[in-house]
């Protein structure tokens, strides 16, 4: 069973406190990014997954539209309070379906 949107964002809430919390004050700022990046990537995984409507969609857009990470976050330097630049990379037109994804994905 998947997760709803809500459950995701509070995960990766807590998971960013507790990054906040423990390793900001244990590791170097470098490690520091480096766990947040990975956070990262694994809340927008989550969030790529849960924004198709059905797993005939979500199977049908993972060889047709990709997600790249840019700047600082691409490079896995994030801070934590920074800003993430990400670029949305599709395959052929663009359907109505298609931009549902993209809009729920970034909304």
């Amino acid at each position: 069973m998947s997760k709803t949107p809500a459950p995701i964002v509070q995960d990766f809430l807590e998971s960013k406190e507790a990054i906040t919390r423990n390793t900001l004050q244990k590791e170097s700022g470098f490690a520091t990014t480096r766990r947040y990046s990975a956070l990262l990537d694994r809340f927008l995984h989550a969030v790529f997954r849960e924004a198709a409507p059905d797993d005939t969609t979500r199977h049908s857009f993972e060889d047709r539209l990709s997600l790249v990470a840019l700047g600082s976050y691409g490079r896995k330097e994030v801070c934590l309070g920074s800003d993430v630049d990400l670029l949305v990379l599709h395959q052929g037109k663009l359907s109505a379906e298609m931009h549902g994804v993209i809009s729920r994905l970034l909304y």
